[in-house]
C-alpha cells in the first residue's frame, strides 16, 4: 500500500529532483518516513513511493525498485493477494523471488510476461514500470480503481508526470489551475468525479482496468485490459450449484485477505448491516482468534428529522445492531461516538485536503474521524463489506427499477387506472409512486439509466456562469460509453442488470473506492473489499438480477447463501444505510462557516450570485446540495487560488 509519483520528460528543468521531491512531500503524510525516489537523467525518469505510515517495510519493500540488471525499476502501491500463487509459478521459470514481495513479484512478473503479467494480478494496484532496454513507461490500475491514479501529459514539453493524487500532480509548473468544464459538471450531478475526468483541465484518471504505455516523443497510448463479459448469463444454472459457487468464491476472497495481513491484528468495520456481518461472520470462521470489530455512532440534531422525514435516530440504527452482532461471533467490539461539537470544519478541510479533489459523500467526515481513530487503536488493515450492494441489488432504486419493469408489462389504461386508484388497492404499500412517474422510460436507454442521478442537472446549471453553465453533455455521454461497452460484451435484456453495472462502474469504481483509499490511507490503514475480489464479482455478476433480488427483498440471493452466517437480528432486517446527521451539523455547528465559504463562489468566476441563494432561502431538503457546494468551495480555497 502508499503513493506513487512519477515525471518522463524530454526537458531537463521538469526533472529537477526538488520538483519531484515536492510532488512525493504533498502526498507524504505525517510519520511516512520511508519515502524514496529515483531519478535517471539520462532517461528522462525520475520516481518516487510513499509507503503506508504504519507497515513495517522489509530491505527488499524499498522503492524504486532495480531489476538486477538495472534495466526496469518499478514503483507499486498496493496488495496482491494471489503473490504467493504468482511467486510459485515464477520459481518454475526460475526467478528467485523473496517471500511476502508484492513488489519483486510483480517486477519479476513483468520480466517473465511482460506486460501481461497485469492479467494475472488479484489485488489492488496502481504502479508505473520504466523498462529502459525499449524506451517505454508502463503504468496500470487495478480492476475496481481501489487505488487511484492520475496524469497529465504535455505535449509542448514532451512531459507526462502521474501521482496517486490530484494534488501531487498540482505541484508541478507545466499544470495550470483552472477548472475543468466537464469535471465540474460530472462533480455537481454525481457527487464526484468519475474517470477519466478530473475538476482540473488536462489531468485524467487511468480508469479502472486500464494500463498505460508512452514513449519518448509520443503520446499516451490506453489499453483496457479487463471487463465483464459474462453479465446475467447464468439463467438456468442449479440454485444449489449458484449458491456453492458464491460461498466457496466468497470464503476464497475473505482467506487471501487474511493470509496476506496474518502478521496483524485481524479487525473489520461492522455496521451491523447483511455485507459487514457477513465478512466478520466468514473472518470469524476462517479465524482462531476473535476478531476486533469497529463502529460508529452519532449524537443526533433536530434537522435530520426534516432531511430524511423519518426518525433521526435512523444515523444510529446500525450500532445497536453492531453490538448485538458482535456478542453473536464474540468479537471485541469498540465503538465510536461522532458528535456535532467536535471540530466539523477542521475535519471537513483535512478531509477536503486528503482527498485533493471535492467528494460531496456526507459520510466521508466519519470515515476520516474512524481512520484516525482506528490508528490511535493500533489497526493497520480493516476488512469491509463495500461493494456488495451494487452487486447483489442492495440499493432501493434497484427495487424501484424492478417496479418500473413489471409496471411496464399492463396496458397503459390499467397502468393509468391503478395510479388513479394507488391508495385504496391491497398493494398500495408494494408500489412506489416514483415507478408509475417513470414507466414510460424504456429500458436499456440513457434516460431510464440516468433518472437515477444524485442530483438533475438543471439543479445546478442555473446557479454556473461562462463557459460553465453550458452543457457539455458530459453526463449522457458517460453512461453512453458505459452502456456501449455493457452492450457490445453481453446479451441481456434487463434494465436491472444494466443498472448494477452502471452502480458496480459509477458509485463503487469512482465514489465509493476512492472515499476508501482517500480516508485510509492518510491514517496509514488499508481498507480491504472481499466482495470486490474480481473472480468473486465475475461469477456473481452472471447470475441475472432476477435470481439475485426478490420482491421486496433486497439482495435475496446472498442472504439464503449464507443463513447459517446470520444472526436472526440480521437475517430479516430492512437495509437503512450508512448515514450521518449531516443536517444538524450544517445548521448547527457550521451554518457560519456554510455562509462564508458559500458566499465566496461567485468570486471564483464559476458561480453566479444566485448561488448565495441556498443559504438566505435554507431548506432542509437542500442540506445535500448545500454540502457539496460547500465542499467544492473548501477544495477551491485549499487548491486552486
Amino acid at each position: 500500500m502508499g503513493s506513487i509519483v512519477g515525471i518522463f520528460t524530454a526537458t531537463d528543468k521538469h526533472l529537477d529532483r526538488n520538483l519531484l521531491l515536492r510532488m512525493r512531500n504533498a502526498i507524504t503524510y505525517s510519520g511516512s518516513d520511508h519515502s524514496y525516489l529515483e531519478i535517471t537523467p539520462e532517461d528522462g525518469v525520475g520516481l518516487a513511493h510513499v509507503p503506508l505510515i504504519s507497515r513495517d517495510l522489509t530491505a527488499d519493500s524499498y522503492q524504486p525498485m532495480w531489476n538486477s540488471n538495472h534495466t526496469r525499476v518499478v514503483v507499486f502501491s498496493g496488495t496482491i493477494f494471489n503473490c504467493l500463487e504468482i511467486r510459485d509459478e515464477l520459481e518454475t521459470l526460475g526467478f528467485h523471488v523473496q517471500p511476502n514481495s508484492d513488489t519483486e513479484v510483480l517486477l519479476k512478473g513483468y520480466e517473465a510476461w511482460g506486460t501481461e503479467v497485469v492479467d494475472k494480478l488479484n489485488g489492488t494496484f496502481a504502479f508505473a514500470i520504466w523498462d529502459r532496454s525499449v524506451g517505454r513507461l508502463w503504468l496500470a490500475r487495478d480492476r475496481f480503481g481501489e487505488q487511484p491514479l492520475y496524469y497529465f501529459f504535455d505535449e509542448v514539453h514532451s512531459t507526462f508526470i502521474f501521482a496517486s493524487e490530484l494534488k501531487a500532480i498540482l505541484e508541478h509548473p507545466v499544470v495550470s489551475k483552472a477548472v475543468d468544464p466537464q469535471g465540474l459538471q460530472s462533480y455537481l450531478v454525481f457527487g464526484y468525479v468519475p474517470a477519466p475526468l478530473s475538476l482540473v483541465k488536462g489531468v485524467k484518471k487511468l480508469q479502472p482496468a486500464h494500463s498505460l504505455i508512452i514513449e519518448a516523443g509520443k503520446t499516451p497510448e490506453l489499453y483496457c485490459y479487463w471487463q465483464l463479459k459474462q453479465v446475467a448469463t447464468l439463467q438456468s444454472a442449479p440454485e444449489a450449484e449458484i449458491r456453492d459457487n458464491l460461498r466457496s468464491r466468497f470464503e476464497l476472497a475473505v482467506k487471501r485477505r487474511l493470509d496476506r495481513n496474518s502478521h496483524l491484528s485481524p479487525a473489520a468495520l461492522l455496521s451491523g448491516g447483511l455485507d459487514s456481518t457477513l465478512v466478520v461472520g466468514m473472518m470469524s470462521k476462517l479465524l482462531k482468534e476473535p476478531v476486533h470489530t469497529f463502529s460508529t455512532a452519532f449524537e443526533i440534531g433536530s434537522v435530520d428529522a426534516e432531511i430524511w422525514n423519518t426518525n433521526p435516530n435512523q444515523c444510529n440504527s446500525d450500532a445497536d445492531v453492531a453490538k448485538a452482532v458482535s456478542a453473536h461471533f464474540g468479537t471485541k467490539h469498540s465503538q465510536l461516538i461522532i458528535s456535532g461539537r467536535q471540530d466539523l470544519i477542521g475535519t471537513l478541510r483535512r478531509c477536503v485536503r486528503n482527498f485533493g479533489e471535492p467528494h460531496s459523500n456526507q459520510i466521508n467526515v466519519t470515515m476520516i474521524l474512524l481512520a484516525e481513530w482506528l490508528k490511535e487503536q493500533g489497526i493497520a488493515v480493516v476488512m469491509t463489506g463495500d461493494g456488495s450492494d451494487a452487486i447483489f441489488g442492495g440499493e432501493p432504486r434497484h427495487q424501484l427499477d424492478m417496479q418500473i419493469s413489471l409496471l411496464q408489462k399492463l396496458p397503459r389504461w390499467l397502468r393509468n387506472l391503478a395510479y388513479a386508484n394507488r391508495n385504496k388497492w391491497p398493494l398500495k404499500d408494494n408500489f412506489n409512486p416514483t415507478a408509475f412517474r417513470r414507466v414510460d422510460l424504456a429500458p436499456l436507454t440513457v434516460e431510464r439509466l440516468n433518472t437515477w442521478f444524485t442530483y438533475s442537472k438543471v439543479e445546478f446549471n442555473h446557479l454556473l456562469q461562462g463557459e460553465y453553465a453550458t452543457d457539455t453533455g458530459v453526463i449522457d455521454s458517460i453512461y453512453q460509453d458505459l452502456l456501449k461497452r455493457l452492450l457490445s460484451n453481453n446479451h441481456i435484456t434487463s434494465n436491472q442488470d444494466a443498472l448494477l453495472y452502471m452502480d458496480l462502474k459509477l458509485d463503487i469504481e469512482e465514489s465509493n473506492r476512492m472515499r476508501a483509499y482517500k480516508t485510509s490511507t492518510p491514517a496509514g490503514l488499508a481498507s480491504l473489499t472481499p466482495f470486490l475480489d474480481y473472480q468473486f464479482v465475475e461469477y456473481a455478476m452472471s447470475i441475472p438480477f432476477a435470481r439475485k433480488v426478490g420482491w421486496q427483498k433486497d439482495k435475496q440471493l446472498l442472504r439464503e447463501t449464507f443463513s447459517d452466517l446470520l444472526p436472526k437480528v440480521v437475517e430479516k432486517r430492512k437495509k437503512y444505510g450508512w448515514r450521518s446527521p449531516f443536517g444538524s451539523w450544517l445548521k448547527d455547528y457550521l451554518w457560519q462557516d456554510v455562509c462564508g465559504l458559500i458566499q465566496t463562489l461567485p468570486e471564483t468566476g464559476i458561480f453566479t450570485p444566485e448561488v448565495c441563494n441556498l443559504i438566505q432561502d435554507y431548506q432542509p431538503a437542500n442540506s445535500r446540495q448545500l454540502w457539496s457546494l460547500l465542499t467544492f468551495a473548501i477544495w477551491h480555497q485549499e487548491f486552486m487560488e
